[in-house]
């Protein structure tokens, strides 16, 4: 083999390697793009499915509230305004409304657990 000949095929193998290296490098950029939207997709489906499962624990809840009113009232005839029972009947449906992610959720204590666990006093009011 001639050095030119040798030249050429140095320059050969070095093409290739490059070409290889190209190749990976496009390969694992494809690959990090493809799991970062697998992971998107999971958060998605993740979110979806928490949904779904905070929408059906309201629905029973409302079912549940409606089966206690309901034999309030064919106990009692009916449910007093103002009366712990009617109070209790009230909230329970607003914490039914908390958990459904069709209705706007009313307000709650347990929207400030944040502020009122943190430590400190200069919390921006």
């Amino acid at each position: 083999m001639t050095r030119a000949s040798a030249g050429i095929r140095i320059e050969e193998l070095q093409k290739q390697r490059a070409e290889e290296e190209r190749r990976r490098k496009e390969w694992e950029q494809l690959r990090v793009q493809k799991i970062q939207e697998i992971h998107d997709e999971e958060k998605r489906v993740a979110g979806l499915t928490g949904e779904v499962d905070t929408w059906r624990r309201s629905q029973e809840i409302r079912a549940y509230v409606r089966a206690v009113r309901e034999a309030s009232i064919t106990r009692n005839g009916q449910i007093a305004a103002g009366s712990e029972e009617g109070k209790w009947l009230a909230w329970a449906e607003q914490q039914a409304d908390r958990l459904d992610p069709l209705v706007k959720s009313p307000h709650s204590i347990l929207d400030e657990k944040e502020k009122w666990e943190k430590p400190s006093y200069t919390y921006n009011w």
